[in-house]
């Protein structure tokens, strides 16, 4: 059974990563998921405070306050979304710290104590294709193999090290411990231990976490509460707007059509046959996409607090990474948060209170 489940999760983690390199390399489809949510939000508040609340409520004033409450809401949501787009994660070495002294490329960083000494990863392997698995779901240019068989290619990532001669050659990748200043290629000059190149954003980014196609940017070291937030306050919209969506349909609309138009590709084509009014499919079609956003938000959501919890990035759960944040679970938020981290789900504190991390040392991570 234990095996079975393995097979799932990795089937599913692999499924996941190729679906997120497609969506992410059509970077079309990531101005349409932003269009979606930022107009189909505006559309669905707009209906619930017009149609949806003075149907639940007789009372003027109980709407008034309840509508003023939305309001502030969707607010939120559009704030933390602006300064989730907007807070960069990107790496400045004048700034956040270039190669320590003492420190070569290709050593591993964070030794636990399990571990007598600092370890290289010497005669790099190239196009290494074999049990590989591709994280290149943005074009990372970076491959990882975690072979829990084989202690000494566990926790190995093969880093493009150098381009191809030839179109029909392929980039030259070389083997690197996962927690290690590596090359890139890209940017010509080494990036630290979690810190990964976005082809999408063309840039290194500090404790990459993954390309978000709902921003359009990447979320990582400095805006990673913003996500936090914005899907905090997603859940709470989509919830808001459910328990006022679903009565109102099931009242005013599913008496007017069947339950066969709950899939709406069908109510539209009845609608254009004359058989219920336009109106119908589009309230449909709007409580479908209420319904999708909020299964999504929530997901991300759960996934983001726990990784948050054990103190890694969604790769590094993703491929089972080991590496141990050994802070208590305050310390743990102040370093996504920083100070006062509830303030953060009001207005924007980045600016004020930084997250309490190290991005470029990382003295609280431990490696195996």
């Amino acid at each position: 059974m234990t095996g079975q489940l393995t097979i799932l999760h990795h089937g599913w983690s692999w499924f996941k990563r190729k679906f997120m390199s497609i969506v992410n390399t059509l970077q079309f489809l990531g101005w349409t998921a932003q269009f979606v949510i930022l107009v189909g939000l505006a559309i669905l508040a707009t209906c619930v405070i017009s149609f949806q609340i003075p149907y639940m409520h007789d009372n003027e004033t109980v709407v008034h306050w309840i509508r003023a409450l939305l309001s502030f809401i969707v607010f939120e949501v559009y704030l933390q979304w602006l300064c989730l787009k907007l807070v960069t994660n990107t790496y400045r070495p004048f700034k956040h710290g270039a190669i320590p002294e003492g420190v070569s490329l290709g050593q591993k960083l964070g030794v636990s104590e399990s571990d007598h000494e600092p370890q290289h990863v010497s005669n790099g392997i190239s196009n290494g294709k074999s049990n590989v698995s591709d994280v290149n779901e943005n074009g990372d240019l970076i491959r990882v193999r975690n072979t829990a068989n084989d202690p000494a290619k566990k926790n190995v990532m093969y880093v493009a090290t150098e381009f191809p001669m030839d179109s029909s050659d392929e980039i030259k990748r070389t083997a690197f411990p996962y927690f290690s200043w590596a090359p890139c290629i890209m940017c010509n000059r080494p990036r630290p231990p979690r810190c990964h190149h976005c082809s999408v954003c063309n840039v290194c980014v500090l404790k990459r976490d993954h390309h978000c196609f709902v921003t359009g940017v990447c979320v990582g070291y400095r805006n990673l509460r913003y996500f936090v937030t914005f899907l905090f306050w997603a859940v709470v919209a989509t919830s808001f707007g459910l328990y006022y969506w679903i009565p109102y349909y099931y009242y005013e609309t599913l008496k007017y059509t069947s339950i066969v138009d709950l899939f709406f590709p069908i109510a539209i084509l009845r609608a254009a046959l004359g058989y219920i009014r336009w109106q119908h499919p589009a309230l449909i079609a709007l409580l479908w996409l209420l319904t999708l956003f909020f299964i999504w938000s929530l997901g991300f959501f759960v996934l983001t607090i726990k990784n948050i919890k054990v103190g890694k990035t969604t790769k590094e759960v993703d491929f089972n990474i080991d590496l141990k944040d050994i802070r208590t679970l305050s310390e743990k938020i102040e370093s996504v948060f920083g100070k006062y981290w509830i303030l953060n789900f009001l207005v924007p504190m980045h600016f004020v209170f930084e997250p309490k991390d190290d991005p470029v040392k990382w003295p609280f991570i431990k490696t195996y």
